[in-house]
């Protein structure tokens, strides 16, 4: 059916997310957080251990001057040029999304404000600072995250009013002679 008469254009479907966001499109429950990162990979993703220490030296003079006052931003400055500052969000919905990650573990596990152990996580060390939890339905998906699944909505909404227009236009006709001689 969507190949047909019914497919949206874009101020359609657009209309059909805003009619539908409170109930279908609602962000789930997710922790934000601050990170700092910093990789102990080569270029050509090899690590040496000397370079992964290196790596981890640099993050636990991070953690220390954290611990010892320092902002979250200047801490990450301190240890140079090669280190990644980022807030990032994760969802805690997702059991197996947050199975595999140690970060989003961690960061789910973590109060507002507080700051996480080193975590080390595909090639990098992390330092995690939990700054707010995202309470489910506190918040809606974008329409351009979701834009495939609205199509999708849409669609399966239009083919339940059709079948439920069919319905209450059908004829019910009973066979009198028929059901007089049907037996259970």
């Amino acid at each position: 059916m969507a190949e047909h008469d019914w497919k949206p254009d874009e101020p359609q479907l657009k209309r059909f997310y805003e009619s539908k966001k409170n109930e279908l499109y609602q962000a789930p429950e997710a922790v934000k957080v601050r990170q700092i990162s910093i990789s102990f990979l080569e270029a050509d993703v090899h690590a040496d251990e000397r370079r992964k220490a290196q790596a981890k030296r640099k993050i636990e003079a991070a953690a220390a001057n954290i611990s010892n006052g320092m902002a979250f931003e200047q801490a990450a400055k301190e240890i140079g040029p090669d280190v990644q500052v980022a807030e990032q969000s994760y969802p805690l919905d997702g059991f197996r999304h947050n199975a595999k990650s140690p970060v989003a573990q961690a960061a789910s596990m973590l109060q507002a404000g507080e700051i996480s152990g080193i975590i080390e996580e595909n090639g990098r060390f992390y330092l995690i600072q939990r700054l707010e939890n995202v309470k489910a339905g506190s918040r809606y998906l974008s329409f351009e995250a979701v834009k495939d699944q609205v199509f999708k909505d849409y669609i399966d909404d239009r083919y339940a009013g059709y079948v439920r227009q069919r319905i209450a236009d059908a004829q019910v006709v009973v066979n009198e002679r028929l059901y007089k001689t049907f037996r259970m």
